[in-house]
């Protein structure tokens, strides 16, 4: 069990757009819920239950910078397997590069971890869905690699591994250990390399497209 202080961090997804801008002002509110600890054994664990006392309130105002979208469109081939860095999006906080490829094969399911130039193997470690390594690609289409920091100039990282899972269906516990043994798991070892200039924004760069998830 961990003891001492915890770290959180929170992504929001704004009802409408933000305009860039030196103060904006946010409220964050915090619920607490305890949930009892059982063990699994097959058994339903019971809903949790709002913790007494009101919800932690933060009042607060940071600046709003924008977010520019870099378009790559640049493919690396390693063991057979090609894949495409499609775009860039520089977040000053939360840098991350679009990775598309169709999967080797459609018996498993696939994982793919970044090398150098990722945070943590492009893993988020914010608390936010994962981006990378613990998303599946399904055919044809991307995902999002987290990046050391924000991209600038001349930029370069990698994808170092895409691993595969047996994609097997679960209709009772022994059809599925049977399927994951005869399947296996497959590795396919990289590197693949992108290397990259980022423009200034007003040299092609394009206010980002999507939303964060």
């Amino acid at each position: 069990m961990v003891k001492g202080p915890l770290e959180n961090l929170v992504a929001f997804r704004p009802k409408e757009e933000l305009k860039p801008s030196k103060d904006h002002d946010f409220r964050l509110q915090v619920p607490l819920y305890e949930s009892a600890v059982v063990p699994l054994q097959g058994k339903k664990p019971p809903p949790p239950e709002p913790f007494p006392g009101e919800p932690f309130v933060f009042n607060f105002d940071v600046p709003v910078h924008a977010v520019h979208v870099v378009d790559v469109n640049q493919k690396a081939t390693a063991k057979g397997v090609t894949l495409r860095l499609d775009r860039v999006i520089d977040s000053p906080g939360r840098p991350r590069a679009v990775i598309c490829y169709e999967p080797p094969d459609d018996k498993h399911v696939w994982l793919s971890y970044g090398g150098a130039g990722t945070l943590l193997g492009g893993w988020s470690t914010s608390g936010w869905a994962s981006t990378g390594s613990m998303r599946a690609i399904p055919p044809g289409k991307c995902h999002k690699l987290m990046l050391n920091a924000p991209v600038e100039g001349r930029t370069s990282f990698e994808v170092r591994m895409l691993e595969g899972m047996p994609d097997c269906p679960y209709n009772n516990a022994k059809d599925f250990e049977a399927c994951y043994e005869k399947i296996g798991y497959r590795t396919i070892r990289g590197p693949w390399k992108f290397e990259f200039k980022v423009p200034s924004p007003a040299g092609g760069a394009s206010p980002e497209r999507e939303a964060d998830d």
